[in-house]
């Protein structure tokens, strides 16, 4: 018996020092090779690469700021912290149901609150990749813990398929917030284009059983948002406007983003009716979540009617946090001038920090 109880006791350290060993093998250094900005860093300034390899990683990069500098070429990429990357949030081996977690080394707490960014790409391409060096700054403050998550594409699988994804991943990180410190009750969520309507059906969608889903292992946490962001996002799918789906637009020769709508609802059956449940528009109530929408005037894919739209029915229904800042002479593109930056650091540091700031509303320019 006491040796049956010692070799368990051995199979139980053994299963937890694979189960680290795993998670440390995990941890990527932050490289050229699955960071943006340093990719873009090492385009421009070869010199820095200092062993020739090709690849630019963190600690070149700081090595060469701290040698000389370098200010007249400040990059995005400000923030140390840890990287692990492709965790699967649906309890399968599904690289499209992964997010990445970046959590800063210079922490401000035990518990911070988190970003969650979801890409863009039309719902049929994108990667989540591009939230890093968005993300970059956020995490470099040490306020919050940063996130970005991809969601099946409609080649894969069709709506609800992408709104499930993305709760199942917030469900996974509330089933996961001992261990990694994170604040159940502070999560943002923030896209752009395709990624900023999955923003705004999260913030909607609370009280809509359908679009919750069933999958991971934590179905007993909420997939519910503390607040969201979005930059060009689709409100409207029945909208006559840019996005719309309705059939006589296609057939005249309305292209581009149309298709790709009818490509994430499956073009068949009761296709207005399905693009009505998958409009975020439709489902704002009174307990619609703080939101914060940006939207470029020249926006030749998604019309900024879009964003109006959302906003005045907003108020409407009797949600009562709502935001909207245009953006003159942008187009369908993630570019951010100063005060849009400060608006959206503004908004996330009121809703997901509690701090008494007033976040700014009206028009911005591009060329500022």
């Amino acid at each position: 018996m006491k040796f049956i109880r010692t070799y368990c006791i051995l199979l139980f350290v053994l299963s937890l020092s694979i189960g680290v060993d795993a998670q440390e093998k995990n941890i990527k250094k932050i490289t050229s090779e699955n960071l943006p900005a340093l990719k873009n860093i090492l385009e421009n300034h070869p010199e820095m690469d200092t062993n020739k390899d090709a690849i630019l990683t963190e600690g070149e990069y700081r090595a060469f700021q701290h040698k000389r500098d370098y200010k007249k070429h400040e990059q995005a990429f400000k923030g140390y912290y840890n990287y692990i990357s492709d965790i699967n949030y649906a309890g399968n081996t599904n690289k499209a149901q992964s997010l990445d977690i970046m959590i800063p080394e210079n922490r401000k707490g035990k518990k911070l609150p988190v970003i969650v960014f979801i890409h863009g790409g039309g719902w049929k391409n994108g990667d989540k990749a591009i939230g890093l060096g968005i993300l970059d700054p956020f995490i470099a403050s040490g306020e919050f813990i940063g996130v970005t998550i991809n969601y099946r594409l409609s080649r894969e699988a069709k709506w609800p398929a992408q709104i499930h994804d993305c709760k199942a991943a917030l469900r996974w990180l509330r089933g996961n917030a001992k261990t990694f410190g994170i604040d159940k009750d502070k999560i943002a969520v923030w896209g752009f284009s395709a990624g900023g309507h999955l923003s705004a059906m999260l913030a909607v969608s609370s009280n809509h059983k359908e679009l919750v889903g069933k999958l991971g292992k934590h179905r007993k946490e909420s997939s519910t948002v503390t607040c969201a962001l979005f930059g060009a996002g689709p409100t409207d799918f029945l909208m006559k406007k840019s996005v719309s789906i309705i059939p006589e637009m296609v057939d005249n020769g309305f292209r581009g983003s149309a298709h790709n709508v009818f490509n994430l609802l499956d073009d068949g059956s009761a296709i207005k009716e399905k693009a009505r449940k998958a409009s975020p528009i439709y489902l704002i109530d009174k307990k619609t979540k703080p939101v914060f929408v940006y939207h470029g005037t020249k926006d030749p894919l998604v019309n900024m009617e879009h964003s109006e739209s959302f906003i005045r029915m907003c108020k409407e229904k009797g949600a009562t946090d709502y935001y909207l800042t245009k953006v003159e002479g942008l187009k369908h593109e993630s570019k951010m001038p100063s005060d849009l930056k400060d608006r959206i650091t503004s908004f996330l540091q009121k809703y997901l920090l509690d701090k008494e700031i007033e976040v700014g509303q009206g028009a911005v320019s591009i060329d500022q």
